[in-house]
């Protein structure tokens, strides 16, 4: 995924790994908000541990999931 991300091949990216598109947009998100939180109120938020917990745990249910035959639309295809 990070070599077509690299070579700007975002769809290929994308269909090698989806959730860390996802993971990519929160990310970004949570930089914005802290900017704006900052500059207002000069202190950073942290996320609790449950949130890294939350990530992680979701991260390892797609993983498996994506190696059982049912689920076999999810494994990624080179086009």
């Amino acid at each position: 995924m990070i070599f077509s991300f690299i070579h700007l091949d975002f769809y290929q990216a994308f269909r090698w790994n989806p959730l860390m598109f996802l993971y990519l947009i929160l990310l970004i998100l949570y930089i914005i908000v802290n900017i704006f939180v900052y500059i207002r109120r000069k202190e950073i938020i942290v996320p609790k541990m449950k949130v890294f917990m939350f990530l992680i745990i979701l991260l390892v249910i797609f993983m498996v999931i994506r190696n059982i035959d049912m689920f076999s639309y999810l494994v990624p295809t080179k086009i």
